[in-house]
């Protein structure tokens, strides 16, 4: 790759990292259209990094000059094709050739067209004769007699005209066939002299090892030449997998030839690529049963050659498009739909009596719509209301985006879809299917986007009637929800890329080390709040010292990420299942990174599902809980974050199953850490002691808290239910938070009280599930058990009390600045930060007495009312003074903000004491590596998912 070479007494500065990318394929791959256009995004993207780089772009002999008009010329790239090195004249001819072949095929394609459209009007015609007889032989006998005779005197005159024009047809048939002769005899010589000249053609491989570039991107895995070494391919779906019979029927030999040639060319590739981590699990891990260490997922972004329009709309669309029309460019492809938007819109014409829209598809052809599609057309009576463009220029595309009523994308299947974002861009309101990569790409949009079910073209109706209603609003709301979007570029795209093709050349490591954090449990506030505080300070540092690359890995049910994923490229966010696998994948993965098996060998590992190449290429990980269901495969160095161990104090509050978790997975990963991260003195002892640590093994890096941060730019978000003054308690569901004794002392407090007592509000993780009326599908025993105490001390829902469930952070706000008291029941934690955000917004402080959260409270210093655990007349009576209490206020309340503004209680602290952690992990990781013999290259197909 980057070699040093001497010339003339000189040293030559290092070679640029040469890609290419193949597009030599049977058809073209068009720049504005389907693979072609994430092509073109990805050459722009290459050609604006700032590394040394080169780019080879190899195309069809035809497909040059069309090539350079998009990606205009460029010091850094090259476009070529298998035909430069050959003589003028060959060249020449050879592009005669083909574009004979491309012409005669389009012919033959409008002759198979319109044969199929005979075809089906003699069977309709047929089956419509047929249905007409037997109809009338139903009907009573005068009736019958009156249409004998009908058919009689009628049937005569029709056979008469139907042989005349039967005669006309097959007459001007044979002349055709006769007149055409000559054309169809130079047709076949043509065709014969281009497989000739194809046949003494070089070869890809010798193409791809002509022009010497160190990797090879291949955008389809559907090639008919063995891939080159090294090479990177792009695996989109595997949809004919999953529609066989929509395939055969579509396109007869797809199927057959994808079967066979998806996972050759993947077997063959030194590593596949898709662009969605549903497609990777359902496909390439799952379908292809692709070693998890050959698959990377780079999320595509945004097309960004949609062009801006200089000039009135009207100039860039068909004349016959007069009324308001739903839009839905693509190819057809049978799980593309396009069935479910002709059956929505006779169901908007049928049921709902409104007939605004027409149907506007793209395609190959214009006017072609598949036999089936064309069918189902005729069959619903939309023939002037279903338009079919063909091939559209972007300019066109743009003009049609800006002028369609909607986009509508019903998909049932694929890895993302361009017209979503391309709508978007231009500011058209779209619609898609409720599939798992549409959600997967759509999810930092939040509910900006609108989902429909693609198997009921009932829901897409009923959503075409909502943009209807509203269409503005959704306008206005996905105009805003989608920004988040374009924060990633075709620059990250194009720099992802180079980091794959740089892992699939020999023996490649990254130059910067590179670390994998994970959190492989899904949290709502608390635990992931800390995390998302963490790692934007991890980010900003590294954005500084730039001594790492680092990922975040979060489980695939985890929700609010699109903030870090904002932060790419300096930290990309991969989802996961962390999942067990066996003993005997266990060990073939120790062998891929060439490290021996554990002393004592046991049954089975947990690791990343869906995350292992990240895992794999990282240098060291850092788990960011420590609940293990069984011990983590020790691949790479890593260290383990311990926040508490309620469980040693409290065993009540947790199952069986977390105590063999404990027994089986967590005991072994965090003895074999090396380092365990703890937050509190108090963690730590417990720690040492249930896990036998050695003491020099142990970091101490306490949480920070900073509420100013959390809250001072966010705005109000009013909690109805919570009626000022009330009492404020925010923290989970969980046993050990201490819901039941807080529910007691505020039913003592009722009593002991005269007059009227401030509502009691739950704020957190399942509190809901405390409230009587709760009726979800999840439920725990001691969620009931809190529930039957509720009832039974008399405690009113909404009067007495409100279980709010989690909350936001602009809720969260508008509860602490509202609420007269805030309470920590605990028994046990690693110190409640409720309290020190009530400390923030000046409001009394109530917690139990543990020794976790008297060092938090001494060192933020706040000082708390304490009370003894579980004391509930203790706890009533602190309620009662503190509502006596007035709020801190003024130059008081500015004396508390400025103490917990202090460096030694900021995520800056304790970020960087976790990024000199990660620093030694990570060196020691990659010299680990580096003493290794790394294994020989084999493509392996092999799944470690158990």
């Amino acid at each position: 790759m980057f070699k040093a070479m001497e010339r003339n007494g000189q040293t030559q500065s290092p070679a640029p990292f040469r890609v290419g990318i193949w597009c030599d394929y049977e058809s073209a791959i068009r720049p504005d259209e389907g693979i072609g256009v994430l092509v073109y995004n990805l050459i722009q993207g290459f050609l604006r990094l700032e590394e040394p780089l080169e780019v080879v772009l190899l195309v069809r002999p035809d497909d040059q000059k069309q090539a350079v008009s998009f990606t205009g010329k460029h010091a850094r790239l090259r476009i070529l094709s298998k035909l430069d090195r050959k003589p003028a004249w060959w060249t020449a001819l050879n592009r005669f050739l083909k574009r004979w072949k491309t012409w005669s095929d389009r012919v033959h394609r409008r002759k198979n067209m319109y044969q199929e459209r005979i075809r089906w009007f003699r069977d309709y015609a047929r089956n419509t004769l047929g249905n007409a007889w037997k109809r009338w032989g139903c009907r009573p006998g005068s009736q019958k007699t009156l249409g004998l005779v009908l058919a009689g005197v009628g049937l005569p005159i029709f056979f008469v005209l139907l042989w005349v024009g039967y005669a006309i047809f097959k007459y001007a048939s044979v002349t055709i066939q006769i007149l055409t002769l000559p054309i169809r005899i130079l047709d076949q010589g043509f065709r014969w002299l281009g497989q000739l000249f194809s046949s003494k053609e070089p070869n890809s491989s010798e193409v791809a090892q002509m022009h010497g570039c160190d990797a090879w991107i291949v955008p389809n895995v559907l090639l008919n030449h063995s891939l080159p070494f090294p090479s990177v391919v792009l695996i989109h779906d595997f949809a004919s997998n999953h529609f066989p019979e929509q395939f055969d029927r579509w396109y007869p030999g797809y199927r057959e030839r994808a079967r066979q040639l998806t996972p050759l060319r993947a077997k063959q590739a030194a590593l596949c690529v898709c662009m969605s981590n549903f497609i990777r699990d359902k496909d390439l891990l799952g379908v292809l049963k692709l070693a998890p260490s050959k698959v990377r997922v780079v999320r595509s972004a945004p097309p960004a050659d949609l062009p801006d329009l200089d000039g009135p709309l009207e100039s860039f669309l068909p004349k016959f498009l007069r009324r308001p029309y739903l839009f839905f460019p693509t190819a057809f492809r049978p799980y593309k739909n396009h069935g479910a938007l002709i059956d929505a819109l006779r169901i908007l014409r049928d049921r709902h009596e409104e007939i605004t829209w027409d149907l506007v598809f793209t395609g190959e052809n214009r006017g072609y719509l598949p036999p089936e599609l064309q069918e189902q057309v005729l069959k619903c009576g939309l023939q002037d209301r279903v338009h079919v463009l063909g091939r559209v220029d972007r300019r066109t595309l743009a003009a049609l985006y800006h002028q369609a009523f909607a986009t509508l994308v019903p998909s049932l299947y694929e890895q993302g879809s361009f017209q979503i974002y391309e709508s978007l861009q231009a500011g058209c309101p779209v619609a898609c299917s409720r599939i798992p990569p549409f959600l997967e790409q759509c999810g930092p949009m939040g509910e900006g986007m609108v989902y429909f079910d693609p198997n009921d073209p009932g829901d897409i109706a009923r959503t075409i009637l909502d943009i209807r209603d509203n269409r503005e609003g959704i306008r206005q709301r996905q105009n805003q929800t989608s920004r988040v979007l374009w924060n990633r570029t075709w620059d990250h795209v194009a720099r992802d890329f180079i980091q794959v093709c740089k892992e699939a050349t020999p023996m490649s490591m990254p130059s910067v080390p590179e670390v994998f954090l994970f959190l492989q449990i899904a949290y709502d506030g608390g635990v992931w709040e800390t995390t998302k505080d963490l790692m934007r300070a991890l980010v900003e540092i590294n954005r500084e010292r730039r001594q790492l690359t680092m990922t975040l890995g979060v489980e695939e049910e985890q929700k609010d990420t699109a903030a870090l994923e904002a932060l790419a490229p300096d930290l990309s966010v991969e989802r996961f299942r962390f999942a067990e696998i066996s003993n005997k994948d266990g060990e073939w993965l120790l062998g891929r990174v060439s490290k021996s098996g554990p002393e004592n060998p046991i049954s089975r590992f947990t690791f990343m599902k869906g995350c292992e190449s990240v895992a794999l290429r990282a240098d060291a990980w850092l788990a960011l809980v420590d609940r293990f269901p069984a011990p983590l495969l020790t691949l790479r160095p890593y260290g383990v974050v311990v926040y508490d161990m309620i469980q040693r104090h409290f065993p009540q509050s947790f199952s069986p199953l977390f105590f063999r978790w404990m027994k089986e997975g967590m005991k072994p990963t965090v003895r074999d850490a090396h380092t365990v991260l703890v937050t509190s003195t108090a963690t730590r002892d417990d720690a040492i002691a249930e896990y036998q640590l050695d003491p020099s093994r142990i970091e101490m890096v306490p949480v920070a808290c900073e509420p100013h941060r959390r809250f001072s730019s966010l705005a109000i978000d009013p909690v109805p239910r919570a009626r000022a003054p009330f009492i404020l308690s925010v923290a989970n569901a969980s046993g050990h938070k201490g819901a039941e004794v807080l529910v007691r002392a505020y039913a003592r407090l009722k009593k002991q009280v005269r007059g009227h007592v401030p509502l009691l509000v739950l704020a957190g993780w399942r509190t809901d599930a405390l409230s009587p009326s709760y009726r979800g599908a999840l439920d725990d025993k001691y969620w009931i058990r809190i529930r039957q105490l509720i009832r039974e001390l008399g405690l009113v829902e909404d009067c007495d009390l409100a279980c709010l469930g989690f909350v936001s952070d602009s809720q969260l706000l508008d509860l602490y600045q509202r609420c007269a008291v805030v309470v920590n029941a605990a028994k046990h934690d690693n110190g409640s930060f409720s309290l020190i955000e009530g400390a923030y917004f000046g409001r009394p402080l109530i917690s139990s007495q543990y020794p976790a959260v008297e060092s938090l409270c001494e060192r933020f210093g706040i000082s708390p009312r304490f009370f003894p655990i579980d004391d509930d007349a203790s706890l009533a009576v602190m309620l009662e003074q503190a509502l006596k209490e007035k709020p801190v206020q003024g130059d008081d309340l500015k004396s508390i903000r400025d103490r917990l503004r202090v460096p030694e209680l900021s995520y800056r602290l304790y970020a960087e004491r976790i990024y000199r952690i990660l620093v030694e992990l990570a060196d020691q990781g990659r010299k680990e590596r580096l003493s290794r013999k790394p294994p020989a290259y084999q493509p392996e197909t092999r799944s470690t998912a158990a």
